[in-house]
């Protein structure tokens, strides 16, 4: 179903008027019956084709557009946009998605929205896009459990949009936001993750210091240390000991003797260097090491990767392979830490390192 326009919440939006002439073949020198039979920003002038749209009584300059009413004014096309699905609302509620296409291309996809129908999705799912003066555009909503709510197909990006920067679809109980921003006024950030780890999404879209953490971002110093803002305990120097690693029963030795247990092994990477290494302990589900450890000034934002596998001649079979974007701050509080998965797990302590 078709769905008319209203004005968004950022800006008013000018209502649309994009509607496509009735059909018309035009003739084989050129000739017209009307603007249907001529290219997209052309009009059918004293039966001839000719540059410019028509806009209302008036047919623009070519180097003009018609506002989606009744005047022609500078285009706005043929640039770089952000174009964004901000989000959605159906009544009764729906798991929603959309999608917005370009030409042949679909540029932006977002949803669905969880199980837990709520009616109402929030998306700021966004694409860096060339938006040209002709070039088929279309918006679609769907409840993905039952049907599609809002389809709108246009010759080209609605000028409402881009003049404005939002503009609101609505259906007969569901609507659709979009907003455009030129690419030389496209915000920083959407989202907390599209920033620095030490930075947050603000409300201004920009991105500014302080780790997010909840609802509220931590200050200067401060890291989200399980789900609350702590003084930062990074930055200094640690020991870290590996203790010993679990592998699960099963298989581990495809192609051999499959009654062996597991030869495991653990790597521990910092930054993607290795930082220590579990020498390999034979046949057992359950090893333990004594004295490997390493020293290192462990970072805020410096990576940590656990590596367990069961060591083969044709290939190590891996058990535990997880990177954190840091060292776990449960490790660095409690001093002990179990990475786990379900084939096995390594357990490491810390302690910090022996001043000099």
């Amino acid at each position: 179903m078709t769905a008319a326009p209203r004005a968004g919440s950022l800006v008013a939006v000018v209502v649309l008027a994009l509607a496509l002439p009735a059909c018309d073949s035009g003739g084989a020198d050129g000739s017209c019956a009307s603007d249907s039979a001529c290219d997209p920003g052309s009009s059918c002038v004293s039966g001839a084709c000719a540059p410019g749209e028509r806009c209302g009584a008036t047919v623009c300059d070519p180097a003009l557009v018609c506002d989606g009413a009744s005047t022609c004014v500078a285009s706005p096309y043929d640039q770089d946009f952000e174009l964004v699905l901000v989000g959605a609302q159906s009544s009764p509620p729906g798991r929603l998605s959309a999608s917005l296409t370009l030409g042949r291309d679909t540029v932006l996809t977002a949803g669905p929205t969880p199980p837990v129908l709520s009616g109402v999705a929030s998306w700021n799912a966004h694409a860096d896009v060339h938006v040209a003066a002709w070039e088929p555009f279309t918006v679609v909503l769907t409840d993905t459990l039952t049907q599609e709510l809002i389809r709108e197909t246009l010759p080209r990006v609605p000028y409402a949009l881009l003049a404005t920067g939002e503009l609101t679809l609505e259906g007969p109980a569901s609507s659709l936001t979009l907003r455009a921003y030129p690419a030389a006024t496209a915000p920083e950030c959407f989202a907390d993750d599209e920033c620095a780890p030490s930075q947050h999404c603000a409300a201004n879209l920009a991105c500014v210091a302080g780790e997010p953490c909840g609802a509220s971002p931590c200050a200067t110093g401060e890291i989200c240390g399980a789900g609350a803002c702590v003084a930062s305990p990074y930055d200094a120097a640690y020991t870290l000991t590996l203790v010993s690693a679990t592998m699960a029963s099963g298989n581990w030795d495809s192609g051999f003797d499959t009654s062996l247990p597991p030869d495991p092994r653990v790597t521990v990477f910092l930054d993607g260097d290795q930082l220590l290494v579990g020498p390999e302990v034979e046949n057992t589900h359950n090893p333990t090491w004594s004295g490997v450890s390493a020293t290192a000034t462990f970072g805020p934002y410096t990576p940590v990767r656990v590596l367990l596998e069961d060591v083969d001649v044709q290939g190590s079979d891996v058990a535990v392979d997880t990177t954190y974007p840091r060292l776990p701050y449960e490790l660095v509080r409690d001093g002990t830490f179990t990475v786990s998965s379900s084939s096995g797990s390594v357990t490491l302590t810390l302690a910090p390192a022996a001043s000099r």
